[in-house]
């Protein structure tokens, strides 16, 4: 691209209205209930007794278009209330009750408006479905499972059906407390749907049912990886512990425990890293002697994965659970599982598992659009035990796999194979122009993405390479770290100061680096000036001082956290003196007695 067009492209984009990312009812709705972060208030409010004399005035006079309009109530902070109305109305009328919840709605007549379980509105369809559950009202089964339909969206084979609606995750729920085979099927048949979080909210639900009843349709459910596996782990291990999946004395419960504890292992290092007291509430800690003993009778990858990642979350943790968890294994048992699970992942031939599952998946149709959790698997246990017979494989597969492609890109970056940078570098400008996207205003905020799954590829490939030092992976990086998206901008720079780290500074373009990392010091994006920030303390030099003091002013808190941290860093360093003087002349002009206290207290500290 020429600098003409260049300037052009930058000139039309600070006039174009960028797509603003919005946090819709959907994804909100559902992160506020598995993470248990529902409210509620107080019955003595004016706003729960209005709703009640309403409630209970409809459902006297069986006026269900009326209870509709005042059903129209965020179902997670008003689940308990509604329940406490309509036992005192059901007190009263049972029938009238159940009549103003589940109207006789006629051909000529708009379901959507009289009808509370097909109600246009998603919070009236989930607090109707939440009461009649409640009620016990097992004749709305079927209307039950139609709005459960209803509400699904597209499915696996039909991707193109309408939106899912929040209300499905209060009415699967609802639906399972019926506890009928009619209602468990239901259920189970959303377990493969194309939306993620309509297939926890179908493990979810269908966990409420005994493990027997329902082990073959959680085995086929988690025989497939999808984005929120880490959310429907935690679902289901909540009701069934991985534990009794693993002393079952049967291989597909085994297989489905392993791979649930896996799940959790990755919930606990992202969504749910701020409750780890979690992981012996499910009985995490008693896994190892079965996981070790399913392992050793039929090894696979997911068995081997897990075990590997339990034997190392028992050692992190041992002095942190071991008196409070009864049956936590001792360190000398913990360190031996490790060393047994070494070597089985070695004796297992995990290049012929990913050479064969790939040609599989390539040969299958639908092999292109699903993820076969046991390759994925193999090829994360790939990557993560650093198997260098397996690049090969990776590498071939690289353009013929697209939902393993990330995975690939991933395994191919902890190897650290030196020749994978140039195949990374070569499938990274496949995926997007790169050129096309530098030059231009740096936003401050993840942007909509043309292409969301390659620009997803391109933003694993950059944190790959910060695994893989060398002149082209640094050229490349240093040339991404000016793109127009902040994410990637924050992967390209984490990567340099990642291959920085590895080296200790010794690196031909180390002189670049140290320039990249000062300007990304007032990048827009407050994500990239905190890992700008942790560049600087790490880097160690004397040009840091000063823009990073200037940092403790910032409005974003991460980033003023980062600055004193990095300062700290700076003065452990060799630049007291000039931090000193730094902070000196940015004291003087402050009149905020925190922001001055806070300075004060850091001199006193570490100067």
């Amino acid at each position: 691209m020429t600098m003409l067009a260049k300037w052009i492209r930058k000139a039309s984009s600070l006039f174009s209205e960028k797509p603003k990312v919005k946090v819709d009812d959907f994804g909100m709705e559902h992160f506020l209930l598995y993470h248990g972060l529902a409210g509620s208030s107080p019955e003595n409010q004016r706003e729960f007794k209005d709703v009640r004399a309403d409630i209970l005035s409809a459902i006297s006079r069986t006026n269900s278009q009326n209870l509709c309009i005042n059903m129209k109530l965020a179902p997670l902070w008003w689940e308990d209330k509604l329940r406490r109305i309509f036992d005192e109305a059901q007190s009263d009328s049972l029938d009238a009750t159940i009549k103003t919840l589940l109207p006789e709605v006629s051909s000529g007549q708009d379901g959507r408006e009289l009808d509370p379980l097909s109600h246009e509105d998603w919070r009236v369809r989930a607090n109707a479905a939440a009461v009649i559950a409640f009620l016990g009202a097992h004749q709305a089964q079927e209307r039950m499972i139609a709005a459960l339909d209803n509400t699904a969206g597209g499915t696996k084979s039909n991707t193109t059906g309408s939106e899912p609606s929040p209300a499905f995750c209060h009415i699967s729920r609802s639906l399972a407390g019926f506890r009928t085979a009619v209602a468990r099927d239901a259920i189970s048949k959303h377990l493969l749907n194309g939306e993620p979080w309509i297939r926890v909210d179908a493990v979810n639900a269908i966990a409420k049912w005994p493990l027997d009843e329902i082990s073959g349709h959680l085995s086929s459910a988690f025989a497939e990886h999808h984005a929120f596996v880490d959310y429907a782990s935690v679902a289901l291990a909540r009701s069934h512990s991985p534990y009794v999946m693993l002393t079952a004395n049967d291989d597909r419960l085994a297989d489905l425990g392993a791979n649930v504890l896996v799940g959790l292992f990755e919930a606990m290092r992202g969504p749910f890293s701020s409750n780890p007291d979690l992981m012996p509430e499910l009985l995490v800690h008693r896994c190892m002697e079965p996981l070790q003993a399913a392992a050793t009778k039929q090894a696979n990858p997911v068995k081997l994965r897990a075990l590997s990642q339990l034997a190392d979350w028992l050692q992190k943790n041992y002095h942190e659970y071991r008196l409070e968890a009864e049956g936590y294994p001792e360190p000398e048992a913990i360190a031996e599982t490790a060393q047994h699970a070494a070597r089985l992942i070695s004796d297992l031939d995990i290049e012929k598992f990913v050479s064969d599952g790939l040609t599989e998946s390539k040969a299958d149709k639908n092999g292109q659009k699903i993820e076969r959790s046991a390759l994925r698997h193999a090829i994360k246990l790939a990557g993560e035990h650093k198997l260098k017979a397996v690049v090969p494989a990776l590498t071939k597969a690289l353009d013929d796999a697209p939902p393993y492609r990330d995975d690939i890109v991933e395994a191919l970056g902890l190897i650290e194979d030196a020749g994978s940078a140039a195949v990374l570098i070569k499938l990274a400008r496949a995926m997007v122009n790169i050129d096309d996207r530098t030059g231009l205003t740096l936003s401050a905020n993840p942007i909509a993405e043309a292409s969301p799954e390659k620009a997803k590829t391109y933003w694993y490939i950059l944190r790959a390479l910060g695994h893989l030092p060398g002149d082209d992976s640094i050229a490349f990086l240093l040339l991404a770290i000016q793109d127009e998206a902040s994410d990637k901008r924050e992967e390209a720079l984490s990567s340099l100061i990642k291959l920085w780290s590895g080296s200790k500074g010794k690196l031909s373009r180390a002189a670049d680096i140290k320039l990249a990392v000062q300007r990304a010091i007032g990048d827009p994006s407050a994500q990239v000036r905190t890992k700008a920030l942790q560049g600087a303390g790490l880097i160690n030099d004397a040009s840091f001082v000063v823009p990073t003091a200037k940092l403790i002013n910032a409005q974003e808190m991460s980033v003023v956290r980062a600055a004193f941290a990095a300062l700290e860093q700076l003065a452990a360093g060799g630049h007291k003196t000039a931090i000193g003087t730094a902070l000196a002349e940015i004291k003087g002009g402050l009149s905020n007695t925190i922001k001055i206290k806070r300075i004060d207290e850091f001199i006193k500290h570490h100067l």
